[in-house]
């Protein structure tokens, strides 16, 4: 004979079996009827602009170990921290032409720019930005 408690605890389970399954078909069908969600491409272009202001970048090269000054122009911002994400994505798109003096991964990003301080700056990047990097001390400086 099976122990009360045994049958009370099956039965309970399979109670709690049974609900969670209608559950999930119910969410299933809302979400069919939902249909499809529009996909948010990963980068925004900046917002059309029409004023532009001129950059100075200091531009890494590998084959002679040194810096180099390049002017860009970027939309002009409001905010900096706008400003500094721009200046950031215009360096890396920079690094990742293929004929770049200081390439980089192809798939390296930028994800966000922090500014704690005036003078510091927090970057976020992922990891293929880091994987990609050449490896040694004067490659690393080079590109902070």
């Amino acid at each position: 004979m099976i122990p009360r408690n045994l049958a009370v605890t099956v039965a309970i389970l399979c109670s709690l079996t049974l609900g969670m399954s209608l559950y999930l078909w119910q969410l299933r069908h809302r979400e069919a009827a939902n249909g499809p969600t529009m996909v948010v491409p990963q980068h925004v272009a900046a917002p059309a602009s029409e004023q532009h202001e001129k950059v100075t970048m200091v531009i890494a090269r590998d084959d002679t170990s040194t810096l180099h000054s390049q002017y860009i122009s970027i939309p002009a911002f409001t905010n900096p921290q706008q400003r500094a994400e721009e200046i950031l994505r215009q360096l890396l798109n920079i690094y990742q032409q293929k004929d770049s003096l200081h390439p980089l991964a192809a798939t390296a990003e930028i994800r966000d720019v922090y500014l704690v301080d005036p003078g510091m700056a927090v970057i976020d990047v992922n990891s293929a930005l880091v994987d990609g990097q050449t490896s040694g001390i004067l490659a690393e400086e080079m590109t902070l």
